[in-house]
């Protein structure tokens, strides 16, 4: 008989710890739910002098310029990674690009984008859902691809 007990009170003692062991316990974490898109803009006048009206310069992460199929081949199919502040990244880029424009006799297109600015196609923007969902409302912005990437 008091072995019965002792046998009993030992599964009571082990099945008491290990349910304490699996107890389970939350740790709550700050995520921010943001996600990286490529959106189409190509439908709206966005070049390099009024990007800022339309996105903010901490949610820009790349632009790729219209390319006119005339001289693809001389310039190619670019893009340019936002590096630093807006308006220095965008005054490098324009640089470059209208460098390569006028270094290959492209220089009525070359005056005009000096003027009116690089025309966007697309861009990719870092930002949560409820901003892409105003932008998709506001300018029937098209998302080509996105990423979602959790931040703590």
């Amino acid at each position: 008989m008091i072995k019965r007990v002792l046998i009993l009170l030992f599964l009571v003692i082990v099945l008491t710890l290990i349910s304490y062991g699996k107890e389970k316990t939350e740790t709550v974490v700050n995520v921010n739910i943001n996600n990286l898109y490529q959106l189409d803009i190509s439908h709206l006048n966005i070049t390099t002098k009024n990007i800022s009206k339309y996105f903010a310069s901490d949610e820009i992460v790349k632009i790729y310029p219209y390319v006119n199929p005339i001289y693809i081949n001389v310039v190619g199919k670019m893009e340019y990674e936002i590096d630093g502040s807006l308006d220095q990244s965008i005054e490098r880029f324009k640089n470059n690009y209208l460098k390569k424009l006028r270094d290959n006799g492209y220089t009525s297109d070359y005056e005009t984008m000096v003027i009116e600015g690089i025309r966007l196609e697309s861009i990719e923007i870092f930002t949560n859902k409820n901003r892409i969902n105003i932008l998709i409302d506001k300018y029937k912005i098209k998302i080509k691809w996105d990423i979602v990437i959790l931040i703590d």
